[in-house]
Order: structure tokens, then sequence, then C-alpha cells
């Protein structure tokens, strides 16, 4: 199991190889459409999304932006295709472990890119452990007991 950004698959051959679609900047489109390819080719299957977009700018907060005198822009003309988490897993895994997909699902529609931009910078300014900033943000949105 892994979580994964459905836009890869945009980007990659994995999918759209054969035409089978255009890129669409609809995130529930896009989502819709790699649920059905990856479950039809992989036997994969795609839980619902989180609520933050990947962008390139994901990792840039303002404490960041600040420091190094960036501007993050915003994608106005779709030229990348929406990024959003979601939990990725064989078919198998998710009729096995049914309580394990219970506890993924509530990520859904959760986890601001405001939320995600905060814990990246924990990681990767200050250091903290990726594990632990999870844990506490879970913990704090009442998704871990």
């Amino acid at each position: 199991m892994v979580l994964n950004f459905w836009g890869n698959y945009w980007n990659g051959v994995t999918i759209f190889s054969k035409g089978q679609a255009a890129l669409n900047s609809n995130p529930n489109v896009t989502y819709q459409t790699a649920k059905r390819a990856l479950l039809r080719q992989y036997q994969l299957a795609y839980l619902k999304p989180m609520s933050y977009q990947n962008g390139y700018g994901i990792t840039v907060t303002q404490a960041t932006a600040k420091k190094y005198h960036l501007v993050l822009l915003k994608d106005n003309k779709h030229f990348f295709p929406p990024y959003q988490g979601a939990p990725l897993m064989k078919r198998r895994f998710m009729t096995q472990h049914p309580q394990i997909v219970k506890s993924l699902k509530k990520l859904s529609g959760k986890i601001s890119t405001s939320d995600m931009q905060n814990m990246n910078y924990q990681v990767t300014m200050q250091h903290k452990k990726a594990a632990m900033v999870a844990k506490v943000y879970l913990k704090a949105h009442h998704l871990l007991n």
C-alpha cells in the first residue's frame, strides 16, 4: 500500500500511452479516470483523495518563501494535472485488510494544502522526523487514537 498522486499517471505512460484520455484539469474527472484505469490494468484500488494539491509549490511555506524571496506561482493555465494524494493498494489487500482500509478512508478530504506545507516545513526546515510530524497531526485531528 502506498500514498500516490494520480497526476503521476497523467504524465506517465502507464494509463494514457494508448490515447485513452486527454489531460483534464478537473480533479474529480482525473481521479475517476485514474481509478478505473488502475483497477482495470493492475487490479489496484484507489481510495478517495485528501484535500491538498501536491503541486510543485507544496513544499514552499510562507517562511521559506520570505527567506529566499520566492513567489509561488499559480497554474492558472492548468498546465499540470491535479495532484491530490490518495491511498493506492492491491485490490486483494483491500479485501483482506478491511480495518486498515477503514482507517485510511478517514483521510479522505482531509489534510489541506496549508497543513501539508506546515508538515513539510517541520520535516525539511526544522529537521523533525516525518513519522513524528504525521503522528502529531493525526492525533490533533482525531484521526489516530
